[in-house]
């Protein structure tokens, strides 16, 4: 129950924040395109382009490090003979 409740909360704000840090981005490089100026700002704009990217990269990495997890366990279970064993001993 507690799974289902944080799936849902989780699934409306995961796009939403998806949906701003691609505004951001957006916004960022069309800021850097039509400015002139020196090696220090492209610097500081490479930056900020990197901490944005950066929650994109944590959301990918963990949600396929849950994906091989959840991949784990269901084959941990469909292997294993607990079943098989306890009927047997009864």
């Amino acid at each position: 129950r507690y799974a289902y409740i944080l799936n849902d909360k989780f699934g409306k704000i995961i796009p939403s924040e998806f949906l701003m840090i691609t505004v951001v981005m957006c916004y960022n490089l069309i800021h850097m395109a039509f400015r002139v100026s020196n090696s220090i700002s492209y610097i500081l704009d490479i930056m900020f382009i990197a901490t944005t990217l950066a929650p994109i990269f944590y959301y990918c990495w963990f949600g396929n490090e849950v994906k091989l997890k959840v991949v784990l366990v269901t084959s941990i279970l469909i292997n294993c003979n607990f079943i098989i064993h306890n009927y047997l001993k009864n």
